[in-house]
Order: C-alpha cells, then sequence, then structure tokens
C-alpha cells in the first residue's frame, strides 16, 4: 500500500477549496497538458475561478480521457455552481479511475448540493473506506508528513459532511456525533472553526441554547463572524439570559454591514427587560431601514399591546411610501388611521398612493376631504388638489388650485412647479420653462423619491428640447441625476441621452440609453433612442 501511494503521490496530494470543503486535487497529467493542469489548479486554489475554468478547459482539450483533469474541470464548474456541468465529468473521472479520491470527494459534495442525501452518504462512506484504509495501514508512519495530513484532511472532510446531512434530516444529536468526531483529525480543507460552527448549530437547532452560546462564544473570541454573532444572540435571549442578549445584539448592530437582523433582534432583548423606550427606538431604526423585515407577526403583537406604540404605523406607512409599495401603505394605514384622527400627513399619504395606484378620483375626493375638514394647511391641500386634477386632465382646475396656493404663498416651490406642469402639459413649452426657472432656487438640495421637485426638472429638461434648447437640457438632466443618492429611475437616463443625441454625442448618447435599459428594460424612450443611435451609426 505504501508503495501504491507513492507511486501516486507525487501527481495526487494537491488541495483546493470547494464549497464547504477543499479537496486534493490529483491527475497524472501528460507533459502537453501539465502546464494549463498546473497553472488551472493554482487558479482554483487562489479562488480565481473563472480564469482556472479556462485553464481547465484547455488542459482538458488536450488530455480529455485523464481522470485528474476531469476532477479539476469539474471543480470549476463547481465552484461556478454548475453542479450539472460538473457531475458528469466526475461520474466519469470515477470509472476511468475508481480510486480517484478527488472525484469521489466532488460526487459526495455535489450530490449533497443538489439535495440527494442517500446518493451523497454513500460517496462519503466510499471516501471513509478509502482514508480509514490508508491511515489503518502499518506504513502510514512511514508517509511523508504532507501525505498523511492529507489522508487525516479527507477523514475528517468524511464525518463533516455525514454530519451535515444528518443535520438536513433533522438528526441534531447524530450531527453532533459526527461533528465531534471531524475534530479528532486535521482538516486543512475547511479548518476546524466551520466544524465548530456546525456543532454550535446542532446545539441551537435541538434548543440547547446555553450550550450554544458556549460554543458561539468560543468561536467568535477568534475572529468576527456577523452570521455566529446574530445566533449567539438568539441564544441568550432563548435560554432567557436578555441581558447578555442584548449586549451581543448591540455589538453586531454596531458592526455589521447589515444590521436590520440586530435591530430586530434588540428589539426583543429590550422589551423582555421593560426597556419599552430602547425597544421602540430600535424598532423606529429598523423600519426607517426596511420596513418589511420589521412587519412581522411577532412586531405586530408588541405593537398592539404596547400603550402608545400603535403610533409606529405611521413609521411604517411613510417607510413604505419612500419605498414607492403604495398598497403596503395603504394596507398599513389601514390600521393605523382609525387611531389618529388628526394625522394629517399620514391621511396625506393614503390619498397619494391612491394617487399613484391610479385611484384617481379617490385621492381627488381625499384631498378635497381634507381640505374641508380643517384637519390639513389649506395651501398643501390646493397643491394635492391641483396635482390629482392633473392626473385626471383637468388642466384649468387644477391651474385655479396651483395659483390659489401660490397666492397665499408666494415661495411655495412646489405651486410654481405645478403652474410649470399645467403649462407643460399644455404644450406651452416657454411659458413651462419660465414657471420651473422661477421655482429652481426653491428646490431642495437632494431627494429620495421622485417627487414634484424631480418632476419640475425632469419636465424642464424636456421643455428645453421641445425648443431647441439642447446644452440647457443636458445641464438640466445631469442636475437631476446627480439629485438622486441611487441611480434608481431610467427616465433620468433617457433624458440624458436625448440630450446627448441633439448634441450629436452618440457615444454619450448610447451610455445614457443603456443604463436607462438596465434599470428598465421596457423604458419606451430609451428603447427609441437606442434605436435613433443605431440607426445613425449606419448611415455613417
Amino acid at each position: 500500500m505504501a508503495t501504491e501511494l507513492n507511486l501516486r503521490k507525487s501527481c495526487f496530494f494537491l488541495m483546493i477549496m470547494v464549497l464547504v470543503a477543499a479537496v486534493g486535487m490529483t491527475a497524472c497529467v501528460t507533459a502537453k497538458s501539465s502546464q494549463n493542469y498546473e497553472m488551472g489548479l493554482t487558479a482554483l486554489k487562489q479562488k480565481q475561478y473563472e480564469r482556472a475554468h479556462q485553464l481547465a478547459l484547455a488542459a482538458y482539450a488536450e488530455t480529455p480521457g485523464d481522470p485528474g483533469v476531469m476532477s479539476l474541470l469539474g471543480w470549476t464548474y463547481f465552484k461556478n455552481g454548475q453542479t450539472d456541468q460538473a457531475l458528469p465529468l466526475f461520474q466519469s473521472a470515477y470509472e476511468r479511475n475508481s480510486q480517484e479520491i478527488n472525484a469521489i470527494q466532488g460526487l459526495a459534495w455535489t450530490e449533497y448540493t443538489m439535495g440527494r442525501g442517500a446518493e451523497s452518504k454513500s460517496w462519503f462512506e466510499k471516501q471513509w473506506a478509502w482514508a480509514d484504509k490508508l491511515r489503518s495501514d502499518k506504513a502510514f508512519k512511514q508517509f511523508k508528513p504532507e501525505d498523511q495530513r492529507f489522508i487525516l484532511s479527507v477523514a475528517s472532510d468524511v464525518q463533516y459532511g455525514l454530519g451535515l446531512l444528518a443535520k438536513a434530516a433533522g438528526d441534531q444529536k447524530g450531527a453532533s456525533a459526527y461533528f465531534q468526531k471531524a475534530l479528532e483529525t486535521p482538516n486543512d480543507f475547511t479548518g476546524h472553526q466551520p466544524i465548530r460552527a456546525a456543532i454550535a448549530d446542532a446545539y441551537y437547532y435541538s434548543g440547547q441554547y446555553k450550550e450554544a452560546a458556549k460554543e458561539y462564544r468560543s468561536i467568535l473570541a477568534e475572529g468576527e463572524d456577523d452570521a455566529l454573532q446574530l445566533r449567539l444572540g438568539w441564544s441568550y435571549q432563548l435560554s432567557g439570559d436578555y441581558v447578555q442578549a442584548e449586549k451581543a445584539f448591540r455589538q453586531g448592530k454596531d458592526r455589521a454591514r447589515d444590521s436590520r437582523p440586530f435591530l430586530y433582534g434588540l428589539v426583543f432583548a429590550t422589551y423582555a427587560q421593560d426597556k419599552k423606550n430602547e425597544a421602540k427606538s430600535a424598532l423606529t431604526d429598523l423600519i426607517a431601514i426596511d420596513p418589511y423585515s420589521a412587519d412581522t407577526a411577532d412586531i405586530s403583537a408588541l405593537i398592539e399591546k404596547t400603550p402608545g406604540w400603535m403610533s409606529l404605523g405611521r413609521n411604517f406607512a411613510l417607510s413604505y411610501f419612500k419605498w414607492a409599495d403604495y398598497g403596503q401603505t395603504l394596507r398599513t394605514l389601514g390600521w393605523y388611521l382609525p387611531t389618529a384622527e388628526q394625522d394629517c400627513p399620514s391621511r396625506l399619504l393614503g390619498a397619494w398612493s391612491n394617487l399613484y395606484y391610479g385611484y384617481v378620483q379617490a385621492a381627488l375626493d381625499q384631498f378635497e376631504a381634507l381640505a374641508s375638514g380643517g384637519r390639513c394647511r389649506a395651501d398643501e391641500m390646493l397643491l394635492n388638489q391641483g396635482d390629482a386634477l392633473i392626473y385626471l386632465g383637468r388642466l384649468d382646475e387644477a391651474e385655479k388650485a396651483f395659483a390659489k396656493a401660490n397666492k397665499s404663498n408666494s415661495r411655495n416651490g412646489a405651486a410654481l412647479a405645478g403652474l410649470g406642469s399645467v403649462a407643460y402639459y399644455r404644450e406651452d413649452y416657454p411659458e413651462a420653462i419660465k414657471r420651473y426657472q422661477d421655482c429652481l432656487s426653491l428646490l431642495p438640495a437632494r431627494e429620495q423619491t421622485f417627487s414634484w421637485p424631480s418632476v419640475a426638472l425632469y419636465n424642464l429638461g424636456w421643455s428645453y428640447i421641445r425648443t431647441g434648447r439642447y446644452q440647457e437640457a443636458l445641464t438640466t438632466f445631469e442636475k437631476l441625476k446627480g439629485y438622486h443618492p441611487k441611480p434608481i429611475y431610467a427616465s433620468v437616463f433617457s433624458g440624458l441621452g436625448w440630450s446627448y443625441l441633439h448634441l450629436n454625442r452618440t457615444e454619450e448618447a448610447k451610455r445614457a440609453f443603456d443604463e436607462a435599459l438596465a434599470l428598465n428594460p421596457y423604458d419606451y424612450s430609451a428603447q427609441s433612442g437606442m434605436a435613433t443611435v443605431s440607426f445613425a451609426g449606419r448611415g455613417q
């Protein structure tokens, strides 16, 4: 056996990382393909998966029948998420050489990834038979240290895989036993930390929260890990140690890239200590970041039973509105508004949501009711009525509403913008330009959504285009582009594209239309602009 191992080990014991375990990549390749093979193996070890794949393809083209090359190519497919391409390569490599450990490992982890537990277990058992036979050999101690370590790593890898299969089957006790056995030998593929984390998870999911917390603490003492930090917090929370739970959630919130799950846990950890103001503050922050992550049955139960918390309905509605989810805004207002009769801003959110949802007459009725009820500012209601009337095409009435609002407050930028919109929809572009220019100094410096300031700039840009003032149009759309923190509105880039196109800057126009279509492939203006660019290009 020692002789057999020594004959093969020069091209046998090379290791790479895989999905949950690294493997020894073996291949007695020919001189012709060895360079591509070696370079591909090195790239794979360095996690340069696309480069590794191209080199493996080249090696395979030169020696397509070599089991080691097949295994290398299989792993590159596997690491690029193409398990359906990896599987037949591992199968072919195994058929050609039933001792090709890399193919056996590949089959075990590929079947595991594809959810075929019985097949995966069979391949893990073949791995175990291979490793156990070698390490039980009387000559094992004479093997080179790196060879010994590789065999022991394979043994650990098998126990880890079998533990994951047991865990997936709901056998947490069996999973823990496998994981503990995996820690008995070195593992140069994953290292021991993921195995230790799996042990902690087994405790956690079997309800042994104190034991889980102990394991998570031990692992986290060696380095930060957001997922483990979160489970540490919940281990404390579910074991009733709310003070330590709060501490763990706060630590995670302060350093994690995504603070949402930690804020969620913090709500319950502080609430359990009767620190309701802190719990409400954490929930308020969570709603502002992402209302969906806070909109759960458990959170709803806290809101319903806690005096003063129904006011959080306003926070939910505003956050959903900012996400342009008008259906969720209306649903939230449905349970919140009956508790807040005098909350004019929230009632306005409902009217605007109806307007954006396409229920224009319902929105207009709401604006008029709010205006007559005296619960909201009169000039603000006039603006809202004017916008709804524009949607209905009743431009004369809209103009009267905006003019009346402007008369009551000449510094009301929204009223001036509304008058500009009336002129724009009448196709009186010089008048629209005049009206919009009057309100430019009143626009806010930045806005999150495409509300009236964005509409004013957008319509002004198109008014310039339609009056042949293309450079001014470009300047206006560039200002609009910088108006929003993130590029989320295709229409902004469509306007830029047409401005560039009219200025004969076709390459810049094409890039702008490309950006618009990346945001919205169905943007008609960008589609039309791109077609115009293509036609112009053919004519040159």
